[in-house]
């Protein structure tokens, strides 16, 4: 069995595996497998990779959708064929050429799993897991903020969302008015840090 191995840093600013994945379907065994493992580290911005639950697909299923996808899903008026690797045998050797390559992909896109679909329910649970007590997702888009050289009223604007967009869900994971009081107690340190001296 083939385990085709990738990482995610669950709080890349992106939301979702960046990853390309090019191989052609006819190199992947029935039991060959895609796993990609997001992580974090344990006290968000230190402490030791935390390794959350991993996505996991049959390697030949994610290769012919990434290439349906290519062909048949996506909306693009550029040339959608795929030129499929010639290799068909289980298990090539490094130097064989085994990706397809698009007839046209201008944006370097080709391969990208995640924008397939594929993953959309799976990045969606890595999203709502709890780092620290905060929802990853949370997480993610409060240091989205930090890209953007922000004001502290823009570090308020979001702590004040993330705070009501909690107390409003029905399936909120932070329950009480105490854990957002948390939530906010959290973000504020972790924007101190940043906003350093």
């Amino acid at each position: 069995m083939g385990i085709e191995l990738k990482g995610w840093y669950a709080l890349a600013k992106e939301g979702e595996p960046t990853f390309r994945y090019r191989v052609t379907p006819a190199v992947c065994s029935d039991l060959d497998l895609l796993v990609v493992y997001p992580w974090a580290l344990s006290n968000v911005i230190s402490g030791s990779p935390f390794l959350y639950e991993p996505y996991i697909r049959s390697a030949r299923f994610a290769a012919q959708y990434k290439n349906y996808f290519w062909e048949h899903v996506r909306s693009s008026s550029a040339d959608k064929r795929i030129r499929l690797s010639s290799v068909a045998s289980y298990y090539p050797i490094k130097s064989d050429a085994i990706s397809d390559v698009p007839h046209s992909d201008s944006g370097g896109n080709f391969g990208r799993i995640a924008r397939t679909g594929i993953m959309d329910d799976f990045t969606a649970e890595v999203g709502q897991q709890l780092l620290a007590g905060i929802p990853t997702d949370a997480w993610r888009r409060f240091f989205r903020v930090f890209t953007e050289n922000p004001t502290q009223g823009a570090i308020d604007r979001l702590i004040d969302t993330l705070d009501r967009e909690q107390k409003a869900s029905p399936d909120a994971l932070l329950k009480t008015d105490g854990h957002v009081a948390r939530l906010r107690a959290i973000l504020e340190e972790t924007a101190s840090i940043f906003a350093g001296p």
